[in-house]
């Protein structure tokens, strides 16, 4: 499936023909678990499978690379895919890892009628050939995973959930304000100062400021992801507020709480904790919401971690 026209910001990421596409999406559904005791280094740079996947009313781009437990990356914020390449890369050394970009991000067109987002990530699921999954949701990506893993509960293994949004939760006039200041900056100065004011941000990426290399690519992400901010948000099925089913929730969860994002996260964190019977709270010193981009290796550890410690309690 051709990639022309995409832009790719790592050279390990190798996009590799339909025939590797079929394998890596079926072939390798056998596998088993993976070899935790296999060192990452000692593993060649994953080949990326990427093509489209037929969702209701339309298609979602999808990559997928690696072999054994399959984990799903869900996108945060407005920026698509790409922000997961640390990730994505050194995570497909040990499992199968699947990444897709929602309606009107990245590569994905924009939805042209009411669809569900949950639905959508049920054909990702299914266009993989997976029967289970790990989902890794980074902010309203951590949202949308408990959507999911509730209105599907068979499909889900576990969850990973960076600074979540959570369905129903009651955000503090402050966190709702600095939001809507966001909006604002993009109304009066498009997409060049909004990527200025979240790279300015004491929450959002905070260690942005002062590495070149980071803040270059946050805002090359926010800028080619603009048309997120003309989506028509009343083509976008709300499901009903996880909050008020939590206590249904079944997978184990690990719920990331960056130390220097938004007051309200550690909130948010303590609700699915008090509320889901097998969750575990991490915090993490020095970084913002986007950690998985601040603090890859460290992200990494937390979540390798976890998933060993769920591997080795089954």
């Amino acid at each position: 499936m051709s990639m022309t026209g995409r832009r790719r910001s790592r050279s390990a990421l190798a996009v590799v023909s339909s025939p590797t596409l079929l394998a890596l999406l079926v072939g390798v559904s056998s596998c088993g678990a993976p070899d935790v005791r296999r060192s990452a280094d000692a593993v060649a740079p994953p080949e990326i499978a990427a093509g489209w996947a037929d969702v209701q009313n339309g298609r979602v781009w999808i990559e997928a690379a690696g072999r054994g437990r399959a984990l799903l990356l869900v996108n945060g914020g407005a920026i698509d895919l790409r922000q997961w390449d640390d990730a994505f890369v050194e995570l497909a050394r040990r499992f199968r890892v699947i990444r897709y970009d929602p309606r009107g991000w990245g590569r994905s067109p924009a939805p042209v009628a009411e669809h569900s987002p949950i639905d959508d990530m049920l054909a990702v699921i299914d266009r993989a050939r997976v029967d289970r999954v790990t989902i890794i949701g980074v902010s309203m990506g951590g949202g949308l995973a408990l959507d999911f893993a509730l209105a599907h509960p068979g499909r889900v293994d576990a969850l990973v959930l960076l600074a979540p949004t959570l369905g129903g939760f009651e955000w503090s006039r402050e966190f709702l304000e600095r939001a809507a200041g966001f909006s604002r900056v993009f109304e009066r100065d498009g997409a060049e100062g909004l990527a200025r004011a979240l790279i300015d941000d004491a929450h959002f990426a905070p260690s942005a400021r002062s590495r070149p290399e980071l803040r270059d690519r946050l805002r090359r992400l926010v800028v080619d992801n603009a048309g997120v901010f003309s989506l028509d948000r009343t083509l976008f099925r709300v499901p009903r507020p996880a909050i008020e089913l939590l206590d249904r929730l079944r997978p184990p969860v690990l719920v990331l709480v960056p130390t220097l994002d938004h007051a309200d996260i550690a909130r948010v964190a303590g609700a699915i904790k008090d509320r889901a019977p097998r969750t575990r709270i991490a915090n993490v010193p020095g970084a913002g919401h986007m950690l998985h981009m601040e603090s890859p290796a460290r992200f990494l550890q937390l979540v390798e971690s976890f998933l060993d410690d769920i591997a080795n309690d089954r």
